[in-house]
């Protein structure tokens, strides 16, 4: 398989605590057997694909300003809000930057989830409530692949931050005999 890059050219100005290599971990989990299982193993509902269309179709990132199969997700900006607890972010389609606000996101784990939320809009999926489904988006447990790929990478990225963080808490420890 061919490896997808993650590219985050401009992310705004974060808080200590938001300070992770957010291009790292993405391609990583993007990368990963554990979301081609994921994909593969999935029914996504609100769409015609299989879980292996849906897993095609991410990794060959066709962003909808560029329209290139490259295997990147190119994210040109990340701008960081404070808009209060409500909208946890939103991109403009035809448009390269993802706004993320940082009232409803508490952990790095969570913004790269919703950076991944929103690289799928880009990549061609939308909410069922935008594309003529009756749907509202409140109420509903099931939003469709934006949601379902953006928890995934929401949750593998706390695994491998928080594996990261004992791994170099260890290595302290090591290092200065405590």
């Amino acid at each position: 398989m061919t490896e997808v890059k993650v590219e985050i050219l401009n992310i705004g100005d974060l808080p200590e605590q938001f300070k992770v290599d957010y291009s790292g971990i993405m391609k990583e989990i993007l990368n990963s057997e554990e979301f081609a299982k994921f994909c593969f193993g999935r029914k996504f509902k609100f769409t015609r694909l299989s879980g292996g269309q849906v897993l095609s179709t991410l990794l060959r990132g066709n962003e909808n300003w560029n329209m290139q199969e490259d295997y990147e997700w190119d994210v040109t900006k990340v701008v960081l809000s404070h808009d209060g607890p409500g909208v946890v972010g939103h991109c403009f389609l035809g448009k390269e930057g993802i706004y993320s606000n940082l009232d409803a996101i508490k952990y790095p784990w969570e913004l790269i989830g919703n950076m991944a939320h929103e690289m799928t809009h880009f990549l061609g999926f939308t909410h069922p409530y935008l594309a003529g489904k009756s749907w509202t988006p409140w109420g509903h447990k099931y939003k469709g692949v934006s949601y379902d790929v953006g928890y995934f990478f929401r949750d593998m990225a706390k695994k491998i931050i928080e594996n990261k963080t004992r791994d170099v808490n260890l290595i302290r420890e090591i290092i200065h005999g405590k």
